[in-house]
């Protein structure tokens, strides 16, 4: 008998029976069957293997291939490494059913002892399992038994590693702030450590390559800053630059000086009159002035002073002063006429002479005009030679009365008023009389106490001022002692 086959005769424990692919055997009943080369066993499998023939399907066996997968490095996905998978589906068996590993019992996986190379440590079963590696190097070994007890091993290198930057989660974008006076710092801290990012494996550091404030105008400036994001493998991620920038467009606080108003003469220099004062956040302060003068009466005028401040930034604030020069003062005004007696009553019409100075510190020519002339009787009185118009001022401007008086008083009183009126409109008012005795005695009586009014030999009574004592201080003496 060249051998058994068939599922009568299993016996995996002893050794395999073999015959040359030319020798005759037994098959179904036929002892001189000669096998071919494409004959298979009752399981489909080939029957001539080699240099031999399958005696039956339970009395030959294969050796498993391993195959733990093609070498890889794999990018960790959490500080402590990655999950990977492990993947013999590429080891095989010759007596397993086509297209599967069937023959393949046990799928074994094993990573080895980094320090000890004899050593290694059980990862678990399967023919695909997942597994969890730290960061490093990983030797792993796939272990497959078949059915028969036959193995085979294979090795596979895996490298866990993080070579991914870190993800900026927020980044500063440009940003322009109100100067503060002291550079913003709060601002500028605060925007220099609003940069934020993550990593999935460690910790982040996060810099900035921040080297000051190039200063510009006053407290304001600029600086430009890029954020660099790194882990603890040495992963980087960097931003664009940003700016952060201080900006002065907010004008100084101004204060003006009260308005003022100043009689004429008057000082209006800042000394007497005032200064502004201003203030400014983000700098110094530079103050001026200028003028715009509106003319008044006289010598008067309203000052219209505009005070500018302009900080370091060149941003203006003015404010406006009104300095009112005014003429409140009436003209010194001096008046008199001449005659101020007549004598005799004639009834004649004689011209008066009005004589004055006027002055005024602010209109040198202040404008005298006649204001009224009154007289103490009526125009024709009992015993005045009944007459009327006993007033006249020609068109020339030349006074005339009529040298009469009543019969039945004491006498007449001319009353000629003037008035001096400057530019402000400030008014001074005089008067002045002519005087008309009712009679001779009166006038003598009134040139007896005059004589008397001075030492003996001697008349100082000069009313008019003139140097010189005559009739015509006598006349003024009659006036005022008629009065």
């Amino acid at each position: 008998q060249n051998g058994m086959s068939g599922h009568d005769y299993p016996d995996v424990n002893r050794p395999d029976y073999h015959l040359l692919p030319d020798s005759p055997c037994v098959n179904t009943g036929d002892p001189n069957y000669i096998a071919g080369p494409n004959e298979t066993d009752l399981e489909g499998k080939p029957r001539v293997i080699g240099p031999r023939i399958d005696m039956g399907p339970y009395e030959f066996n294969h050796i498993p291939v391993a195959d733990a997968g093609r070498d890889r490095t794999v990018e960790a996905q959490a500080p402590w490494g990655a999950t990977v998978t492990l993947d013999g589906s590429a080891s095989s068996d010759a007596d397993s059913t086509p297209g599967t590993t069937d023959d393949i019992k046990e799928f074994n996986w094993f990573e080895i002892d980094p320090c000890d190379p004899n050593a290694d440590v059980f990862l678990g079963t399967g023919r695909i399992i997942d597994c969890n590696l730290t960061f490093g190097t990983h030797i792993i070994v796939l272990d497959v038994i078949d059915r028969a007890g036959a193995f085979d091993s294979n090795e596979v290198k895996i490298i866990v590693q993080d070579t991914t930057p870190p993800e900026f989660t927020n980044i500063p974008q440009d940003l322009a702030v109100a100067c503060d006076g002291g550079y913003n710092l709060e601002q500028l801290n605060a925007w220099l450590a609003c940069a934020t990012a993550v990593d999935k494996c460690s910790d982040v550091t996060i810099t900035n390559d921040f080297m000051g404030i190039v200063n510009s105008c006053g407290a304001t400036g600029s600086t430009t800053v890029t954020w660099t994001a790194e882990d603890q493998y040495g992963n980087k991620a960097t931003t664009s630059p940003a700016a952060f920038t201080i900006v002065d467009i907010i004008p100084p606080l101004i204060v003006c000086p009260e308005d003022v108003t100043l009689e004429y003469p008057a000082d209006t220099t800042p000394g007497a009159t005032g200064k502004a004062t201003a203030s400014d956040i983000c700098g110094d302060v530079t103050i001026r002035f200028e003028d715009t003068i509106i003319p008044g009466c006289g010598y008067t005028k309203t000052i219209e002073r505009t005070w500018m401040a302009t900080d370091d930034c060149n941003n203006i604030l003015s404010c406006v002063q009104v300095i009112k020069v005014v003429d409140t003062t009436p003209p010194r005004f001096e008046f008199s006429v001449s005659p101020t007696t007549l004598w005799p009553p004639s009834h004649k019409m004689v011209e008066i002479t009005p004589d004055w100075k006027v002055s005024d510190e602010c209109d040198p020519q202040p404008q005298v005009s006649l204001v009224k002339i009154v007289m103490s009787e009526d125009d024709n009185a009992v015993g005045d030679g009944h007459t009327t118009g006993d007033i006249e001022v020609d068109e020339d401007g030349r006074i005339y009365v009529r040298s009469e008086r009543s019969g039945a008083n004491s006498g007449r009183i001319y009353t000629i008023t003037y008035q001096a009126v400057d530019d402000c409109d400030n008014v001074t008012v005089r008067s002045a009389t002519v005087s008309i005795p009712h009679d001779f005695k009166v006038f003598t009586r009134i040139a007896h106490r005059w004589l008397l009014s001075g030492r003996e030999g001697s008349i100082h009574v000069d009313f008019n001022s003139d140097g010189i004592v005559n009739l015509a201080d006598f006349a003024g003496f009659a006036q005022n002692w008629i009065k």
